[in-house]
């Protein structure tokens, strides 16, 4: 009898834990008919209509599509994002709308085409950790340094040549991710003079 009422218990808590686990879904289309239910969307190689706005609880979103130049100023209205991942697109730029994301925490744009990021991204302030690898910088985003919650940044293969001095103020920067034929030697003790506290990784 006993060995019957643990069983039972544990097949409750099985039966929560399947019923509580979030789906992945992993196209834009299907998501629609219960579009309050999605909290993680992979787009593979879809056009991004502005139906994506009616994913008001989307928490996750991956999205990858080699014929990605830019993206739609409606993305701005994902109030709800903490992940986005948009990786091997040819974004050249984001829309200003972009710093409308200001729940966003994760934030991975590496292997595009991006030279700048736009006005007004130091709105991002809750992002934690950011991915900008593989872009054509050749500037340290100075936007950045307003993330006071940052605590991973990674700019491997980029080309940058300049770093602001106000780079000192990512008091809670961990770890700071360079390319090491892209970083001079000249550059690695000026970094590590402005962060002290920092792990400045060359790969």
């Amino acid at each position: 009898m006993k060995h019957r009422i643990v069983f039972f218990f544990i097949c409750i808590i099985i039966n929560s834990f399947s019923q509580n686990k979030k789906k992945e879904y992993n196209s834009l289309k299907e998501v629609l008919k219960n579009p309050l239910e999605v909290t993680h969307l992979n787009i593979w190689d879809e056009k991004i209509s502005n139906d994506i706005i009616k994913l008001k609880n989307l928490k996750i979103l991956h999205i990858s599509d080699e014929a990605i130049t830019t993206l739609p100023s409606y993305i701005g209205e994902l109030k709800s994002i903490i992940s986005l991942r948009i990786r091997g697109a040819k974004l050249k730029e984001l829309p200003v709308e972009f710093t409308n994301l200001t729940t966003l925490e994760i934030l991975d744009l590496s292997s595009n085409q991006l030279k700048d990021l736009p006005k007004g991204f130091e709105n991002l302030v809750a992002t934690h950790n950011l991915m900008l690898n593989n872009n054509k910088f050749t500037r340290f985003p100075e936007s950045i340094t307003s993330f006071k919650k940052i605590w991973n940044l990674e700019l491997k293969r980029n080309k940058i040549i300049f770093f602001p001095e106000s780079i000192r103020n990512l008091n809670n920067l961990h770890e700071l991710h360079f390319t090491e034929e892209l970083l001079s030697d000249t550059d690695y003790t000026y970094l590590k003079s402005l962060l002290p506290n920092t792990r400045v990784l060359v790969h």
